[in-house]
């Protein structure tokens, strides 16, 4: 997570050549666990802008893709479903069969961390992205750790710096993450905390961002850790 997949995305949705090209343009970001009949609520309201109203109550799968059907119907569209989790691919083919009616050239585009997700989809290609290159993700993260600081006057924090920044794997919101954190306290006794935090063994996935968010939060103000609980009572 936080290589750009999502950031990525928005810059093709966004584009001019790609607002002019298609007739139609979607953006739904998915849940984690897979409701067909929830997608395809949120494809609705994308395309309608939230202008078109739904019935209350109105739940069936089937008058739901006759909704999608009719906005798609000899359009050129392009849908992009965000943050994709499910394997499933019979639920894949569900999601998708209203929008068989869009006019040839449509297309749908699924973001998501696992190649899995792509195959059940039926992805007809994949584009994986890597982290950045060393030299380019340094460069990065020292704007954010530093701030108004000049590295040339912190040697030790450099080297220390760089083998925190080796730790992200190419991670840009890892590097703004910790680096705005790291920026805080410029000191080596801090840094060399971070370094050698034990966080940095948990949930060490390709490329898994989760340390380095768990990192941010341990070192937040008591008040703003009370923020981030009290936002976890309400529903995603």
């Amino acid at each position: 997570g936080g290589i750009g997949n999502t950031t990525l995305a928005q810059v093709v949705y966004n584009d001019q050549r790609v607002q002019d090209h298609f007739h139609l343009r979607m953006w739904v970001c998915l849940p984690e666990s897979m409701d067909v009949a929830r997608a395809t609520k949120e494809i609705i309201e994308s395309a309608t802008k939230g202008a078109a109203a739904q019935p209350a109550g109105l739940a069936n799968l089937d008058s739901l893709h006759g909704i999608v059907r009719d906005l798609v119907k000899s359009k050129r569209f392009l849908l992009v479903l965000d943050n994709a989790w499910f394997e499933d691919t019979q639920e894949w083919q569900t999601l998708f069969a209203p929008l068989n009616y869009g006019h040839p050239g449509s297309v749908i585009l699924v973001t998501s961390r696992s190649c899995k997700v792509a195959d059940a989809a039926g992805a007809a290609e994949m584009v994986c992205l890597n982290g950045l290159p060393d030299e380019a993700y340094w460069e990065l993260f020292k704007q954010y750790a530093f701030g108004d600081e000049e590295p040339a006057d912190h040697p030790e924090l450099v080297i220390i710096g760089k083998k925190i920044a080796h730790k992200f794997k190419g991670s840009p919101l890892a590097a703004k993450t910790v680096g705005v954190m790291l920026s805080s306290d410029i000191s080596a006794k801090h840094w060399s905390t971070v370094m050698t935090s034990g966080l940095w063994e948990l949930d060490q996935g390709a490329g898994d961002i989760l340390p380095a968010l768990r990192l941010s939060y341990q070192y937040l103000p008591a008040h703003l850790k009370r923020c981030f609980t009290y936002c976890a009572l309400f529903p995603e």
